[in-house]
């Protein structure tokens, strides 16, 4: 049984806190409506089972009875994971109806419904994945007295969830008017590199399924946006935001089946990429500068040049200097990352590198030759 998620420690001395899934706290809200309607009153702590079979107790945060129909808000939970849904109010209305033994599942405000295929879930369907759906329907089932003779609707809402859908890949992926009910494990880790090569998985599937052979890959919102000035005839689908998981990317789209990889990023990413790392994070990866001084050096771009570059702070100093010999070490560095990638696609596809500056400006590009 879980019943606390350790607040109250400061972060520089404790671990990440876990979370609770939108799922999650859907299936827990479902449980104690009903429990309301059935009884008459509802717990302090809203009980559900995560796929993994531990129980946990989520706080019922509101609750209310009018009409016949019951009503149970959780306020989300997501631990120390950057996420948009964190304190978001994930509720869930209970009506019994005259369908004996049947369990419907509605779409609520602020949950979003699926208009492109290539999701978990049907088009046309609402946004609740299969895992919080399964678990919605348990913890209706388990709270069902026997001979039990009116059937249930259960219409799941998250508040304000078109509003927090803005600033998800949601629209993108076709999933409108809200969020998606998420949740494998009903827990959030934080910071998750499993949910992130998801969510590349996701977007990559969704163009492939659409019958698109050309994929943008970037690191971050900047890049994607400067990529789609470069490119405003390809499908927003198209575009798909990797940020330190080069390999896995790449690697994914190879298997999908992608033959043309476009990318966009910043000087930083690119010498990284030269020096063929798979994962790029600051926390695992730093900037080597030594390793860049070491190709400068190899091709005699001069002693000054080679010292300034072991003694720069960061990547950007060296792109933003005004030393003569930058333009060719820039190029250097962008044909040895183009060596990278293609080596991380085992040659199997056309693959093209974009530089910005950060000004927004082209600064370089480079291809391979498939």
């Amino acid at each position: 049984m879980i019943e606390s998620m350790n607040h109250g420690q400061p972060k520089s001395t404790r671990k990440l806190r876990h979370g609770f899934t939108t799922g999650t706290c859907a299936a827990a809200a479902a449980g104690a409506a009903l429990e309301l309607i059935l009884t008459g009153s509802v717990p302090p702590r809203a009980s559900v089972e995560l796929p993994g079979g531990k129980e946990v107790y989520l706080p019922v945060f509101n609750h209310g009875n009018s009409g016949g129909v019951t009503f149970v808000e959780i306020q989300k939970d997501a631990g120390d994971d950057p996420d948009v849904t964190h304190r978001a109010i994930i509720g869930c209305r209970i009506e019994l109806t005259d369908n004996p033994g049947k369990i419907e599942i509605r779409r609520g405000e602020g949950v979003g419904i699926v208009t492109r295929p290539g999701l978990a879930v049907s088009v046309g369907e609402p946004a609740i994945n299969p895992v919080p759906r399964k678990m919605i329907l348990n913890e209706i089932r388990k709270r069902l007295p026997e001979n039990f003779s009116n059937g249930v609707g259960v219409t799941p809402y998250i508040k304000n969830g078109e509003k927090l859908a803005k600033k998800t890949l949601n629209p993108r992926l076709g999933i409108v008017g809200g969020l998606s009910i998420l949740g494998t494990t009903g827990i959030v880790k934080p910071f998750s590199a499993e949910a992130y090569k998801e969510t590349i998985d996701i977007c990559l599937r969704g163009s492939k399924i659409e019958g698109h052979d050309t994929v943008v890959l970037t690191t971050g919102g900047k890049s994607e946006k400067l990529m789609k000035n470069l490119y405003p005839g390809i499908d927003d689908i198209c575009f798909v935001q990797f940020a330190d998981f080069l390999h896995y990317a790449i690697a994914q789209a190879v298997k999908m089946g992608f033959h043309n990889l476009l990318f966009g990023c910043f000087f930083g990413k690119l010498c990284k990429w030269a020096m063929g790392y798979k994962y790029t994070h600051a926390h695992t990866r730093s900037q080597n500068m030594t390793l860049l001084a070491r190709l400068a050096e190899e091709n005699d771009l001069g002693d000054d040049f080679v010292k300034f570059v072991r003694k720069a702070n960061t990547a950007r100093e060296i792109f933003e200097s005004d030393k003569p010999e930058k333009d060719e070490f820039i190029d250097l560095i962008g044909q040895k990352a183009i060596e990278t990638l293609v080596k991380f696609s085992e040659g199997k596809s056309s693959i093209k590198i974009h530089l910005f500056g950060f000004d927004g400006k082209l600064g370089g590009t480079w291809a391979n030759e498939n």
